[in-house]
């Protein structure tokens, strides 16, 4: 699976939560804070996202979005999204590249249905147990354990048509001579999971 890619980077905590109600309760008490309280709240990154600022839209939306410290109190509340934050464990977030340091949008232009997201940790040695994790939802940058997150997220499809699969141009079309049959990038990935993915794979 040659494209690799980094999950999400929030870079701050309340953007994420474990229901749709509480991100929402969060953004309403943001946009009726005063303009002082509005700056404190957001928790500006020193790399990242910042209150004042604008930005464009997640895919595959091209609009300029205000940014929040001038938002009236009334604005909508962001589309709200499921997101996988860690292994076995989905959250909700906002999907707005307000507020988020590393959006990924290259993520979320070939993000689908269809799509698969297979997480694992290639910058350091692994111990007993599963090598990745998968999951339908956009994940995070730390995904797979928790931490030491980087280029370590591999979309099973490169474009959301699912028309342009993410694996080694020609293996599938191999792999079909070899056995006789036609074999799908859904079949690649279920074989690859079943092997990597087991409880006593080492």
């Amino acid at each position: 699976m040659p494209w690799q890619h980094s999950g999400i980077k929030a870079g701050r905590t309340w953007v994420i939560a474990p229901e749709k109600n509480l991100l929402e309760k969060r953004w309403n008490k943001l946009l009726t804070a005063d303009k002082n309280e509005r700056d404190n709240l957001f928790k500006n990154s020193p790399t990242g996202r910042k209150v004042h600022q604008s930005a464009t839209q997640l895919p595959p939306s091209q609009d300029r979005l205000p940014p929040i410290i001038n938002l009236p109190k009334d604005y909508a509340v962001p589309k709200i999204i499921r997101y996988a934050f860690r292994s076995l464990d989905r959250q909700f977030i906002f999907a707005d590249a307000r507020q988020l340091d590393r959006p990924g949008p290259d993520l979320w232009r070939a993000h689908s249905e269809k799509q698969v997201y297979v997480t694992s940790l290639l910058n350091h040695p692994l111990g007993l147990g599963p090598s990745l994790t998968v999951s339908a939802n956009i994940p995070d940058l730390h995904h797979f354990r928790g931490s030491y997150g980087a280029k370590e997220v591999f979309p099973l499809y490169r474009t959301s048509d699912n028309n342009n699969s993410n694996i080694l141009p020609g293996l599938l079309d191999l792999f079909g001579k070899e056995y006789k049959f036609r074999v799908t990038p859904s079949d690649f990935l279920a074989y690859v999971y079943c092997v990597l993915a087991h409880p006593a794979f080492t």
